[in-house]
């Protein structure tokens, strides 16, 4: 099991790399890209060694608690991204390994393989398939649209009459249908 000063080195190693001057989030030429990037890892370096945002910002020289809280923050969310990245990288490699292994079954001609061994590895080149368009967001999202039955509307209603009506004689009750004619008077009258 790694100890913390092993953890806090890969933290500090991945930092240098992905946050050095090219990483000129700051706006100001190369120099002031470095200075700021120094900042930020000394920033993480500090957290990591358990210091308050407080303490980060003296130390580190920042106008406050809230602003090394938000260069830590920042530079960790980067190095989360690039870790999913490089390991979403690796998943695809590995899953073009495993199709690679089956697809010669797949594609071989129907006097070289059993049609069992065939099925077996179309559904293993699906389920490559299906993960690999899981791991890289490539499949919609499902929409589901519920509706009620009848039933269920009916049901509804009835509790929603209940709950209108405390002394309990909740009923639908049909409309009654009335014909009107309708006559105006004259305003003098």
């Amino acid at each position: 099991m790694p100890d913390d000063d092993d953890e806090r080195g890969k933290v500090v190693g991945i930092l240098r790399n992905g946050l050095g001057p090219a990483s000129n989030d700051q706006g100001g030429n190369t120099s002031d890209a470095s200075r700021a990037s120094g900042r930020r890892i000394d920033a993480v370096s500090l957290r990591l060694a358990g210091m308050t945002y407080a303490q980060i910002a003296e130390h580190a020289g920042y106008s406050h608690a809230s602003a090394a809280r938000q260069s830590v923050l920042r530079a960790l969310e980067k190095v989360e991204a690039e870790q999913v990245a490089d390991l979403r990288m690796l998943e695809n490699a590995r899953l073009d390994r495993m199709l690679a292994a089956v697809w010669p079954t797949v594609v071989a001609r129907a006097e070289e393989v059993l049609l069992e061994d065939r099925l077996r590895a179309v559904d293993r080149a699906l389920r490559i398939s299906e993960r690999r368009a899981r791991l890289n967001g490539l499949d919609a999202p499902v929409q589901v649209a519920l509706t009620p039955t009848s039933a269920e509307v009916m049901a509804w209603v009835a509790q929603v009459m209940a709950a209108a009506d405390p002394g309990g004689v909740a009923a639908v009750v049909e409309p009654d249908v009335v014909d009107v004619d309708w006559v105006e008077q004259p305003e003098d009258q």
